[in-house]
């Protein structure tokens, strides 16, 4: 999963630059294995690149009003959900609720697939919120 990791991260840099410049120029330092020290699975890509992308828009409309923009600090799985962590000087209402719901909608999202699932307890994989056949697969896999 990693490779796949490493390459969604760098998609994400390059789609989204104003948004990861705290990231980037961090990255092959602190976190060069995974997305900014967590890893994250694939099913959750989509959803990461979709608030992503609409962060980078607002921060176009923010340079072009002379605002201060939005930064990344962490994307993250903290126990039951994704968790994004953005700095900003320029508080958006409308933003922080876009944020709350995909925050919210990753809690219904296996971290595999993206298919829909819950948070599984009491298995060994750091992936935990998981549908029925992955949660079935890494059961076996443990076994």
């Amino acid at each position: 999963m990693n490779k796949e990791l490493d390459k969604f991260k760098e998609e994400m840099i390059d789609a989204c630059p104003l948004f990861f410049e705290r990231i980037r120029s961090r990255w092959c330092i602190e976190c060069p294995n995974n997305y900014h020290g967590y890893d994250i699975g694939p099913g959750w890509f989509g959803l990461i690149r979709e608030v992503c992308e609409l962060i980078e828009m607002k921060n176009r409309v923010c340079i072009s009003e002379g605002k201060p923009t939005f930064k990344a600090v962490f994307l993250r799985r903290v126990r039951k959900s994704l968790r994004f962590s953005v700095s900003a000087y320029n508080p958006d209402p409308v933003l922080n609720k876009l944020i709350e719901l995909i925050e919210e909608k990753s809690k219904t999202m296996c971290e595999i697939c993206g298919e829909r699932a819950q948070y599984r307890n009491g298995i060994k994989s750091k992936l935990k919120i998981l549908c029925d056949f992955h949660l079935n697969e890494t059961i076996r896999e443990e076994g």
